[in-house]
């Protein structure tokens, strides 16, 4: 499966730093993707557990977390830069 005619968009995800995730503790929804901006490190919620609970999701994957896959001619590039959606 190859995107030929790519749509350039940015997905910015729920995002603050390691420590302010750890602190806040928050749950997050079933899907959601939480970043921490200063490990680009990820956690996907199940709806259930507290934030400390989940497990990372790309914890020792070597290489760029940016780039998703090779199988596609464009790539899935997560922002999580300087947004304005910290954690509450």
């Amino acid at each position: 499966m190859a995107f030929n005619n790519g749509v350039k968009a940015t997905i910015i995800l729920r995002h603050d730093t390691a420590l302010n995730w750890r602190e806040k503790n928050p749950i997050l929804a079933e899907g959601e993707i939480s970043a921490e901006i200063d490990t680009g490190l990820l956690k996907l919620g199940n709806g259930i557990l507290p934030y400390n609970d989940l497990n990372y999701i790309n914890e020792g994957i070597s290489g760029s977390i940016y780039d998703v896959t090779e199988s596609y001619d464009q790539y899935l590039v997560f922002d999580c830069g300087t947004a304005t959606s910290l954690i509450d």
